[in-house]
């Protein structure tokens, strides 16, 4: 099976942060070793495979969009892997994801697809999306309402 997506560090710390690790699906979901280095320093295990992306276009992503060598080889590796779907919740790499033809999505959306899922319940999606304001995410409270709304109309 080949993988559905990219994360960096980001989704995987706050839903760490909000004991929801298993919303992300570890056998469709990919990470750079950066994004593993970057995990070690919060002294959280990498939950999904990690693959070597290419230096030479981390590199490109790094300087051309001014990002973090995590999120750098993130893109690099969506790229090198054909894979579309990219999970940050940096807006800078959310802008630079888009500008390169990639998918992404945030902590909250990958909460609302394991919910779609059926992975989780109604009651415990939105008392994850409510704990997040206890995470480390910045999260708007309008954003937030936004999101418990979508699951209490589903």
């Amino acid at each position: 099976m080949g993988f559905e997506a990219v994360t960096d560090t980001g989704p995987i710390l706050h839903l760490h942060e909000i004991h929801a690790d298993k919303a992300l699906v570890p056998k469709t979901t990919c990470t750079t070793q950066e994004v593993e280095k970057e995990l070690q320093k919060y002294s959280i295990p990498c939950p999904v495979k990690c693959i070597i992306a290419d230096s030479e276009k981390t590199n490109y992503f790094y300087l051309k969009h001014n990002l973090d060598l995590g999120e750098a080889s993130c893109l690099a590796l969506c790229i090198q892997e054909k894979i579309s779907l990219f999970f940050t919740d940096d807006l800078s790499a959310r802008a630079a994801a888009k500008s390169e033809g990639l998918e992404p999505h945030g902590t909250v959306g990958i909460l609302l697809k394991a919910f779609a899922q059926k992975r989780a319940t109604k009651k415990q999606t939105i008392e994850r999306l409510k704990s997040l304001q206890k995470s480390s995410l910045f999260i708007t409270q309008r954003f937030l309402d936004q999101a418990v709304n979508a699951v209490l109309l589903a």
